[in-house]
């Protein structure tokens, strides 16, 4: 049997380094420092730490995370989160951590409240009829048809949600709803200025990760539609002729804090004032 033959690699070593490559390796390190420091992720701001002593004297640095029931929650420094007793504590703490749990209670974050509006049509009423005559060619005149005009209450029905883990108290959204006129048939409605009508709705409570619903006032936009035998006299076209309902803008309070602001569309607060 003939046994295969065996080829020996020889030994690779590398160059030595001239000056040169060594002050382009130094360079090359240097430039991947500076590109390594601008795009590292900024470090965060760090906790807020306080020194708690209990009763017997006894002394540990946290950071408090909630006080809720007599029970403060606390992180160590070493990242180990924990429960104290308030009635443990000394009672300058006792104080301190209750007022800081007041204080902390009455911060509402931007955005704790999601508002989502539907347009609805709440109301029709027929305000006018208006018989159209026609003349025949024997003279003799007739009913060609009726333009009829239309009364629609428009508004929105609006769900609220807390997004937060605790309730929240004495919520109020201002709102304001915008109606595009029509300028008639065959006219242009271009550069017409929006009608408004403004509400308000007061919900005494919306419990942590609950929803709460309204509908807001109306607003009316008219509509003129025809019947029979009769066409508009500009367009020769018998399509009716309305109002439409342009948007909402809201403001939504907790107290007296704003806590969202929306509109729909998403330009109407640019091109409005409140």
């Amino acid at each position: 049997m003939t046994l295969p033959k065996v080829v020996a690699r020889p030994s690779i070593h590398p160059a030595p380094m001239t000056a040169s490559t060594r002050m382009r390796a130094l360079f090359l390190h240097l430039f991947l420092l500076a590109v390594c420091a601008m795009t590292a992720v900024p470090v965060l701001a760090e906790a807020e730490m306080r020194t708690l002593t209990d009763k017997q004297g006894r002394s540990i640095k946290v950071e408090v995370i909630s006080v809720e029931n007599g029970v403060a929650k606390v992180k160590r420094e070493d990242g180990r989160t924990f429960e104290l007793a308030l009635n443990q504590l000394s009672e300058a703490d006792r104080k301190d951590l209750l007022e800081w749990a007041k204080k902390q209670a009455s911060i509402i974050p931007a955005g704790a409240i999601d508002a989502v509006f539907g347009r609805a049509k709440f109301k029709s009423t027929k305000l006018n009829t208006e018989v159209v005559m026609r003349t025949l060619t024997s003279g003799r005149q007739e009913i060609a048809g009726s333009i009829i005009t239309i009364g629609e209450d428009w508004g929105y029905s609006v769900t609220l949600t807390n997004r937060l883990s605790k309730p929240l108290t004495n919520v109020r959204i201002e709102y304001q709803l915008f109606v595009k006129p029509t300028a008639g048939a065959g006219n242009s409605s271009q550069g017409t200025a929006l009608v408004r009508t403004s509400g308000q709705k007061v919900i005494a409570a919306i419990d942590a990760r609950d929803k709460a619903l309204f509908q807001t006032t109306t607003i009316r936009a008219t509509k003129t539609e025809l019947e029979g035998n009769v066409k508009w006299s500009k367009t020769g076209g018998t399509a009716p002729v309305k109002d439409t309902l342009y948007g909402i803008w809201a403001r939504i309070y907790v107290g007296d804090q704003l806590v969202s602001e929306v509109s729909t569309p998403d330009a109407l607060a640019a091109k409005e004032t409140w």
